[in-house]
């Protein structure tokens, strides 16, 4: 294997470990909350 592929291949394992590090340090991201309508009939969109 050439020396570039090793290189863009060690690069890409620590772009994923990085990932995995930052999301354990930041586990929890709030999302939207939607509420439920009081009628059966309404239709969130």
């Amino acid at each position: 294997m050439p020396f570039r592929h090793k290189l863009m291949l060690l690069l890409a394992v620590e772009l994923v470990a990085i990932g995995f590090q930052q999301a354990e340090r930041n586990p929890y991201r709030p999302g939207i909350t939607v509420e439920v309508p009081d009628r059966s009939g309404h239709v969130i969109t």
